[in-house]
């Protein structure tokens, strides 16, 4: 069984891997602008979460989250420099979210009490995208919310040692990137239809 987890595992991995890489080929050719804020947030939030399933023992379950950490430090490097830059109020406040929840876990060392932080700061940070892509469906790609969710649904599998500090936060990112690739697909289904008339 503990060989199967390490399976599931590595499925996860290759799937969080081929998301960013086919996202970062619509970077760099401009036709994908990802909100650098979410990006940055996502890679504080998986870090920290990274940090919390290993010290909760998830093992295979979490391999998933630090590669996850590592693309989004790079998209959001990328964003800086081909995305717009401008943060607006609510974008810092999501920013402290994600500080707190790190200190909240080093600090306490209670990973459940910093899983339910860090899950909430998650959905906080996606909604600059979310608002983003309602508007201008067309400038984001769903390759990384469409692999990611896929290769989280199989870290979830993996988990060694399944508690509320090891699956909640996976679970939120399976949800968001869910209803985010659903609400992208109707908006461009929308804006087609308008464009067609």
């Amino acid at each position: 069984m503990h060989n199967l987890k390490d399976i599931f595992g590595l499925v996860a991995s290759v799937f969080v891997i081929i998301g960013p890489v086919l996202y970062l080929r619509g970077v760099f050719n401009n036709t994908v602008k990802p909100h650098a804020f979410s990006w940055f947030v996502w890679g504080a939030t998986l870090a920290t979460g990274f940090g919390i399933q290993v010290s909760a023992g998830a093992g295979a379950g979490a391999w998933s989250t630090g590669i996850g950490a590592l693309s989004c430090a790079v998209i959001f490097f990328l964003a800086l420099k081909k995305s717009d830059r401008t943060f607006n109020v609510f974008d810092w406040a999501c920013l402290i979210g994600a500080g707190c929840s790190f200190v909240l876990w080093r600090v306490t060392n209670q990973p459940t009490a910093a899983a339910v932080l860090l899950s909430l700061t998650d959905t906080l940070g996606f909604l600059p995208t979310f608002r983003k892509g309602y508007r201008r469906p067309d400038e984001d790609g769903l390759t990384p919310f469409t692999y990611g969710g896929i290769g989280t649904i199989f870290a979830l599998v993996a988990l060694e040692h399944v508690s509320l500090a090891t699956w909640l936060y996976p679970a939120t990112i399976v949800a968001s990137n869910a209803v985010f690739v659903v609400m992208i697909l109707r908006r461009r289904r929308t804006t087609e239809a308008r464009t067609a008339r």
